[in-house]
């Protein structure tokens, strides 16, 4: 029984990341104003071994659309402010310990916002507000884009959960908006219960 309900686990996680590959292309694509269908990803296979779905590709496409429509209204296409599926490290939270693989981000630097992905194929809700592992994401982002101290004070961060096999009251995409300022001391807090844990 243990053994099934971890190949259960796996499973999830595997789809999990054939669906994850499936929005990166489409948002690669969207950069270049290309809008690719199913039929594109009908029949292929994951880097993972695992067949593409049509509903993987429902889920990414409802991921990949909110960047797109992101990357629209703040007219960036692709370039350094736009980060797919890209390691960044967090020094800032634990020295040579910490870093992270956001989902999707995107620096909109003339309107000062921050934008942080989570897409979630899975069936366990996720919350955006104070979402730890997402603060933990933008505490590397901010030191990656040089957004410091100043420019924090006008520096919107919009988390973003993307979930669309969690039924949720506030439906599949869930956000939280707080100045970078605020989150920085959220973030102090975290170092400081980090450290008694140490002593």
């Amino acid at each position: 029984h243990v053994r099934s309900r971890r190949q259960r686990q796996m499973c999830i996680r595997d789809r999990g990341e054939a669906s994850h590959e499936i929005g990166a292309e489409l948002i690669d694509a969207g950069t270049r104003a290309q809008f690719p269908d199913w039929k594109v990803f009908e029949g292929r296979v994951a880097s993972n071994g695992v067949p593409f779905t049509h509903e993987m590709y429902v889920g990414a496409k409802l991921y990949a659309d909110n960047v797109i429509n992101v990357m629209r209204d703040h007219g960036v296409f692709g370039g350094e402010g736009l980060r797919v599926e890209q390691y960044v490290d967090i020094p800032r939270v634990h020295i040579d310990q910490n870093g992270g693989t956001p989902d999707c981000s995107l620096w909109a630097k003339q309107q000062g916002f921050l934008y942080v992905w989570d897409y979630k194929f899975g069936f366990d809700v996720v919350e955006a507000f104070e979402n730890w592992q997402m603060m933990d994401y933008v505490a590397g982002l901010l030191d990656l884009h040089d957004i410091n101290g100043h420019a924090d004070q006008y520096t919107h961060v919009v988390l973003r959960v993307v979930q669309p096999r969690a039924p949720h009251r506030k439906g599949p995409i869930r956000e939280w908006t707080v100045l970078a300022s605020d989150l920085r001391c959220l973030l102090y807090t975290s170092d400081a219960a980090d450290d008694s844990l140490r002593v």
